[in-house]
């Protein structure tokens, strides 16, 4: 027998709750149980189909209620009955906790993804015990040392499920142990959607101060320049594959985070291959990525390095323009909305370099700039800690179904 390696402390029969046993799944649940021979069911009726996308990962339900004519679905498909609990059996979904337990199905029965594993509890084990069961993320997180199959479409084997240990308290037990946790998960789900409400907003913080420096009202007072007046793009093309340029750091759209001038990470050009000619900036660049402009994705940059063609490194004329100043300046709401504007393309919106250089960019004195840059940069550094504390509770609140669970099967609930 397969014992609960998962848990911190083995769990043992002698360790267990008076009147819990450990037993095997395969001994209290059929698995993957035949579909019967005839099912009755004409040809257009409309049957209960559950795809792998509308099973929630968070809340371990089935999110979206989908019907098809049982003559689409009736062959190649997992069949499932009600009350049956579907457990993901692919990566990443089954790591991801997809499984929920089958119901308000229509005539009692269903049809859904063939990367189900169908779990029918017996008449000791109430699906709701076996379902929160498997959903605890250490359980699924050893589960992968089993799975088999080509890396990216690996499956979790039914050998896995059939002998599993399950530690198993008797009916009523399991009914009050699956009240309170329906409860406690109840609690969490409110605390997680407040927290998540929470988050939302101060996300919307960076945007809201840039707004405020450089869309408000003393913006009009300042005499405008194109930007081509006083910046270039003089960046020439190199071949990473080159050991002195291969070894920088290579800057494309994905590196750089969205409304906020950061760098999310970075990668040498010969760590991502590259291979094709990159374009050599200095510090002190302002690298703007020109696909997709609605992303606003701008930063500056204090290292040497290599950025994709989809990315202009600018460089400001110093006397002029302060790089920081024109970094938040294509932040905001008057550049982006021009922006947009200009690269409305069939396929991929894109700004030009004529569209980018033609645009008038407000230009107070460049200790004013400098000023404005210090303002903003406080007020982010103000939003990243609110930020960072939201995340914490939000990390906090997520952690909590585990502990519970590992409580509930421990016996100590």
């Amino acid at each position: 027998m397969t014992n609960l390696g998962y848990l911190t402390t083995m769990i043992h029969p002698q360790s267990l709750p008076q009147g819990w046993q450990l037993v095997r799944i395969k001994d209290v649940a059929l698995i993957n149980p035949r579909r019967p021979a005839s099912l009755n069911r004409a040809e257009d009726a409309p049957t209960s189909f559950v795809p792998m996308e509308t099973v929630d990962s968070v809340t371990g339900t089935i999110a979206n209620r989908i019907t098809r004519p049982f003559g689409e679905i009736k062959y190649g498909y997992t069949y499932f009955s009600e009350g049956d609990v579907l457990f993901a059996k692919i990566t990443p979904c089954m790591q991801n906790g997809k499984s929920a337990i089958a119901s308000d199905l229509i005539d009692g029965i269903g049809f859904g993804s063939t990367e189900f594993h169908v779990l029918r509890p017996m008449s000791a084990m109430t699906p709701e015990w076996i379902h929160h069961f498997l959903r605890q993320p250490a359980l699924l997180l050893e589960a992968t040392n089993h799975f088999t199959g080509a890396v990216g479409q690996q499956r979790l084997p039914v050998s896995y499920l059939e002998e599993l240990e399950i530690p198993l308290p008797p009916l009523q037990e399991q009914k009050r142990i699956i009240k309170v946790l329906n409860e406690q998960m109840a609690e969490v789900g409110r605390a997680r959607a407040a927290a998540e409400a929470r988050l939302d907003a101060v996300k919307a913080l960076p945007a809201m101060f840039i707004r405020e420096i450089f869309d408000g009202q003393e913006i009009k007072k300042w005499t405008r320049k194109k930007i081509g007046q006083i910046t270039e793009i003089t960046a020439r093309q190199v071949d990473p594959k080159i050991e002195e340029f291969g070894k920088l750091p290579h800057v494309n759209g994905e590196n750089i985070e969205s409304g906020t001038c950061k760098l999310l990470y970075l990668n040498t050009a010969a760590e991502e291959n590259m291979t094709s000619g990159k374009y050599l900036f200095e510090a002190g660049t302002v690298l703007y990525s020109k696909l997709r402009p609605y992303l606003r994705k701008v930063v500056v940059v204090d290292f040497k390095g290599l950025c994709s063609a989809d990315v202009y490194p600018i460089k400001t004329y110093p006397n002029e323009l302060d790089p920081n100043y024109l970094a938040w300046v294509l932040l905001s709401d008057e550049f982006s909305q021009y922006a947009e504007s200009q690269s409305q393309r069939a396929r991929m919106p894109k700004l030009n370099r004529d569209q980018l250089f033609t645009w008038e960019i407000p230009l107070p004195p460049l200790e004013l700039q400098k000023k404005n840059v210090m303002r903003v940069q406080t007020m982010m550094d103000y939003a990243n800690n609110i930020i960072k504390m939201a995340n914490e509770e939000l990390s906090t609140i997520n952690a909590l179904p585990a502990a519970m669970l590992r409580i509930a099967f421990d016996g100590e609930l």
